[in-house]
């Protein structure tokens, strides 16, 4: 009998590109993320989230989550626009306290 030949499987992860994804011009157009995407395409939409201590180096904006959407790729950068923000849940939590009414 003949043997079946095994089918080489490639890795999907090894085939992702990674892009830049750097924040609008009025938030310092730093790096904010590097993500791995397999196509151009699939990165085109996707919303990035990160705190404001990332982007402004001060501690005390850590509680600050800010939503970044990709709107345009210039080769393997990726520009975004602001979406949108929200506090953190621990934040949230440490402000209100419990029986209070006020």
């Amino acid at each position: 009998m003949s043997r079946r030949r095994k089918r080489r499987v490639q890795d999907k992860w090894r085939m992702k590109e990674w892009y830049n994804v750097n924040s609008p011009a009025y938030f310092g157009g730093k790096v904010i993320a590097l993500v791995p995407a397999s196509s151009a395409e699939n990165m085109m939409g996707r919303t990035i989230e990160t705190t404001l201590y990332d982007i402004t180096g001060d501690f005390s904006q850590q509680h600050l989550k800010l939503n970044f959407q990709v709107i345009r790729l210039k080769g393997i950068d990726a520009e975004t626009i602001f979406k949108g923000h929200e506090y953190t849940g621990d934040y949230l939590r440490s402000l209100v306290r419990r029986g209070n009414t006020r």
